[in-house]
């Protein structure tokens, strides 16, 4: 059995190509639910490299920016007023929960991806 694995893309203001990398679904027991992670396309070696601040997915163990990388955090319903909805910084594991394909995203949390996307 195959399993198909999507990853939305859209290009930013600044003219950059994003993508959704992973998500994430911790089952409810933070508001900031559903983590997700994105992707960006290097244009000189023509692959995806992980979005982070620059090379700090390299920084040695230890350092406060160890594989951290930039991320969005969610509730259900990002843009009640009682929801959640902001980008951050994370290190990518088990810790944020369980790992979930884009297609099992509520719609709004889709939506909310794509608007970060564009930004």
């Amino acid at each position: 059995m195959s399993q198909t694995v999507e990853y939305p893309a859209h290009m930013d203001k600044q003219g950059n190509l994003m993508r959704f990398r992973k998500a994430y679904d911790n089952g409810g027991k933070t508001v900031d639910r559903y983590t997700v992670t994105f992707e960006i396309y290097n244009e000189v070696t023509g692959k995806w490299d992980v979005y982070s601040w620059g090379t700090n997915t390299d920084a040695p163990e230890g350092h406060p920016d160890y594989k951290k990388i930039y991320c969005l955090g969610m509730s259900e319903k990002p843009f009640n007023p009682r929801g959640f909805g902001q980008s951050g910084s994370c290190v990518e594991g088990r810790h944020l929960g369980k790992r979930i394909k884009y297609s099992e995203l509520p719609e709004e949390v889709k939506k909310c991806i794509l608007q970060y996307m564009e930004s």
